[in-house]
């Protein structure tokens, strides 16, 4: 019999794919898989079939019977005074229903999933809230980069000032090594074992934003000079560039976003700024990540006259673009596949979610279909941010309530928080979704919106940011009149495993990353 699945030629098994689809693999474990996937076409071809099975499955209803039939049979036996030996029978046959039920809807998929192969998936325990060989690092607003032990909370090293100061976004974890961009102009990387300086490279001030890495050991950026623009690829270990390629036909500025994707072939995706006839024209540009050979060019129409804030997505399905519309390019040609409108005319949230593009506008959250734009739901009196885990898209602002679950599929309401305000969704993962308010930070059950628990932090904490990592949540809480802090809390509990403070004002907004120490 011909297997189910492709042969990889890395050999990696099935069920580490679907592991790496779920999230369920540690950071670096993810990082390699998602590289290797980029370009593996039958590693492609698998996912692709977990997620058409993953869609046929999860809307599979599993209904408890067992308490209606003991309802029915209790008088019968009550009247008749069995036996115990019939009653534990009873309650067998229960159970063997029950169970049968349950396991139903995941045979298809447990056959598919071990017939292709005899190998044993080497992968890590997930949900248990290990942080095990993890790192912590930590940018602060003196300049200085902090790595703390995930497991233990024991601060491992951390660098003098002057390496990062007026950092406002989160370090970058590649190839053993943490990347720390300066809003004054220089990136500069560390040893993530130990916080040595490697090197050190001037950029754009306050546009300098690396990417997520290509391949094993490089990452994209944007660098500007007398010359033009250019996006570049360049060796986390050295610094030195793979390639430098020049933004043309040249825009009047370059923005930091840059997105790169793991289609085929891998590329790098940016935006440039121009004006024609006083309004803001802007154009996507599409690069070869291997090569930096300019792959495609295209053109955002736009309505506004002065359109500030823009939102990129790239994805191997596609390129899109949110301003005062939504725009869809094909990420093979750059050609316009649909654009749709939103209400409003800024800019706000993009997410895709399996077959469909979530778009924010203002007050307004809708769904559109990937394949050729077409309106699925609206929902009005949403705020942003939104984060989605492919099923559920949680939202803030919906009449009042401070969080809800939409259905992607209809936009249907699975769960809403009973708290009145608006509480913005911060991360989800193994079944927890955190959000946050000034002044509180929550956790609910993605399953039905009841709360597991609360966090008050020191007054005056404000921009909460979390992360979600095998089943422990990495909540940093920066506060401008108290101390600060970074800690790891059980997910499901709140209880926390550590936490680590600091000064108010030098901990600035505290953006950090989580990736091995080598």
């Amino acid at each position: 019999m011909a297997d189910e699945f492709p042969r990889c030629a890395l050999n990696i098994p099935p069920e580490v794919l679907s592991d790496w689809l779920s999230n369920l693999l540690d950071v670096a474990e993810q990082m390699r898989i998602g590289r290797h996937v980029a370009s593996c076409a039958a590693c492609q071809a698998t996912i692709a079939r977990y997620r058409r099975i993953h869609t046929d499955v999860r809307d599979i209803p599993i209904v408890d019977r067992g308490e209606e039939i003991w309802q029915r049979l209790h008088p019968h036996l009550a009247r008749r005074q069995r036996s115990q030996v019939g009653l534990r029978m009873v309650g067998r046959a229960v159970s063997a229903t029950l169970i049968v039920a349950l396991l139903g809807g995941f045979v298809a998929l447990l056959t598919l999933h071990r017939n292709s192969t005899t190998q044993t998936a080497a992968t890590s325990v997930s949900c248990n809230g290990s942080l095990t060989g993890q790192g912590i690092f930590v940018a602060r607003s003196d300049g200085s980069v902090q790595a703390f032990d995930g497991a233990t909370g024991v601060q491992r090293w951390r660098t003098a000032s002057g390496v990062s100061a007026g950092v406002v976004v989160a370090p970058i974890v590649a190839d053993g090594m943490i990347l720390v961009t300066s809003s004054t102009g220089t990136i500069t990387a560390l040893h993530a074992s130990d916080g040595r300086t490697a090197w050190t490279l001037p950029t754009v001030a306050g546009n300098y934003q690396p990417v997520q890495p290509i391949e094993a050991s490089s990452v994209a950026v944007i660098d500007h000079e007398a010359a033009g623009w250019f996006v570049a690829v360049i060796n986390v270990q050295s610094g030195a560039a793979v390639w430098r390629t020049a933004v043309t036909p040249a825009p009047v500025f370059v923005l930091s976003k840059l997105v790169a994707i793991a289609a085929t072939p891998q590329m790098v995706v940016t935006l440039g700024l121009g004006t024609t006839a006083g309004k803001a024209a802007y154009e996507v540009f599409a690069f070869a990540a291997a090569t930096g050979t300019a792959m495609w060019q295209s053109s955002v129409q736009t309505t506004g006259e002065n359109v500030a804030d823009v939102n990129l997505l790239a994805t191997p399905e596609v390129v899109a673009v949110l301003l005062d519309r939504l725009t869809s390019f094909a990420p093979a040609t750059g050609n316009v596949q649909w654009t749709q409108s939103l209400a409003g005319t800024t800019s706000q949230a993009l997410a895709e979610a399996g077959d469909f593009l979530l778009a924010q506008g203002v007050n307004q959250l809708a769904a559109f279909r990937l394949a050729d734009g077409s309106t699925a739901w609206k929902v009005q009196d949403t705020a942003t941010p939104l984060i989605t885990d492919g099923k559920f898209v949680y939202v803030s602002g919906i009449r009042g309530y401070e969080m809800s679950a939409l259905d992607v599929q209809t936009g249907n309401v699975r769960w809403q928080s009973r708290q009145f305000g608006l509480l913005n969704p911060l991360t989800q993962g193994c079944g927890t979704v955190i959000g946050a308010f000034p002044g509180t930070v929550q956790a609910f059950s993605a399953a039905n919106g009841m709360q597991q628990w609360a966090l008050t932090p020191p007054p005056n904490t404000f921009s909460a940011t979390a992360v979600s990592v095998n089943g422990a949540a990495i909540i940093a809480l920066p506060s401008l009149s108290s101390t600060s802090s970074i800690g790891v809390y059980d997910q499901h509990t709140g209880k926390a495993h550590w936490v680590a403070t600091g000064n108010t004002m030098e901990d600035g907004m505290l953006p950090f990353a989580v990736g091995a120490f080598t």
